[in-house]
Formats: structure tokens, C-alpha cells, sequence
């Protein structure tokens, strides 16, 4: 009987996750996040875990977009734009975008360890944006094997990421910041910098 329970236990839930994950036909996702956030939100959109994504007043969320807001959920402020193709995948973390920002097409989030964006950014196509990294210590272990790491990225006010832009662990990019297109920030950078290369370094300030 045990064992029978245990599997059952197993059974319902895995339904219980694909019903939080899929609740209904996308068309109606879209619907209820529209009505409930007074926003405009594609039935094209691929939208996971609906009921963990808070959205502001006058943001859009086009088709082609994928939010998966498993964990702490997804959490977008007022009249954010989200373009065609961009990605965010919370991985059991959580991703804030805040009011009047900007997410360019074909930006991937991962919010593992946690992603939060300012008000007022930019954020240009075919960034990423990584809050995890695997664990490589071990060379006799495969490392998918190995887990990961998390460390918070954080991103203030008024900041420009160019295109092709690649946002490290752990880094936290000042107010009113640039990131040159096709820059690798490893490290943090203070307030009004100014940063292009691989690996980024401070060429100005602001």
C-alpha cells in the first residue's frame, strides 16, 4: 500500500504541476492576463505559470514571446515593452522588469538567481541576461552533472544594453549606465559608465 500511495502521491503531482504550468488553452491564458493586468497580451504568447506573472497597466506581450515563471514568478511594471522573440525563464528565481522599459527582440533572462531590471531601460536584441552558471570544479564528473551556481544580477534606472550583449552572474550595472553593443560584463560597474569590450571595461563616465 505503501508504495501505491507514493506513486499516486507522484502521479497527482506531476497533474497538479502541468495544470499550474498549462491551465487552460493559450488563447484564454492570454485573456485572463489581459483582463486581470489591464494590458495587451498575444495568444500567441507561450505563457508557463500564469498565476505567478504580474504585469503592469499598458505593457505589451507579443507573440512569439515565452515567459516561464516558475518559482518566485515573473514581474513586469507599467507600459514595458516585450518584443518579438524575447525570453524569460525564471528556473525557480525570479525576474522584475520595472515601469517604461524596453526588452528588444530575441533577449534571453534567466532568472535563476535572480534578474531585476530598473525603470526606464534598454535592453537591445540578442542579449542574455544570466543569473546561474554551471559548476565545472570536477573533471571526472560531467559537468551538466555538477549543478549550478546563482548570483543576482541587478540593473538600475535609465541603463542601455546594446545589441549582442552578454550580462555575467553577480553583476550589477550602476543608474544611467551603457553597455556598447556586443559587450561581456564579467564585473560591476558604478553609476553613468560607459563599457565596451570582452570583457568589458569602463571606457568613460558619463
Amino acid at each position: 500500500m505503501g508504495f501505491l500511495f507514493q506513486k499516486l502521491a507522484a502521479v497527482l503531482l506531476l497533474v497538479a504541476d502541468l495544470l499550474a504550468r498549462k491551465p487552460a488553452p493559450a488563447p484564454l491564458v492570454a485573456l485572463y492576463l489581459a483582463l486581470r493586468w489591464r494590458c495587451i497580451v498575444s495568444w500567441k504568447a507561450d505563457v508557463h505559470y500564469p498565476f505567478n506573472i504580474r504585469l503592469g497597466a499598458g505593457t505589451i506581450i507579443p507573440g512569439r514571446c515565452t515567459l516561464i515563471a516558475s518559482g518566485d514568478g515573473i514581474s513586469i511594471g507599467k507600459r514595458v515593452e516585450l518584443h518579438e522573440g524575447s525570453y524569460l525563464h525564471c528556473q525557480g528565481g525570479s525576474i522584475s522588469v520595472g515601469d517604461e522599459t524596453a526588452i528588444g527582440p530575441y533577449v534571453v533572462i534567466y532568472g535563476g538567481g535572480g534578474v531585476f531590471i530598473g525603470t526606464f531601460c534598454g535592453i537591445a536584441t540578442h542579449t542574455a541576461i544570466v543569473s546561474t552558471s554551471h559548476v565545472a570544479d570536477r573533471s571526472d564528473v560531467p559537468i551538466r552533472a555538477q549543478g549550478s551556481r546563482e548570483a543576482a544580477v541587478n540593473i538600475a534606472d535609465d541603463v542601455w544594453v546594446g545589441m549582442h550583449c552578454s550580462v555575467a552572474m553577480g553583476v550589477t550595472i550602476g543608474e544611467g549606465s551603457i553597455l556598447g553593443a556586443g559587450t561581456v560584463l564579467l564585473r560591476s560597474v558604478e553609476p553613468r559608465s560607459v563599457v565596451v569590450g570582452v570583457p568589458g571595461g569602463v571606457v568613460r563616465t558619463r
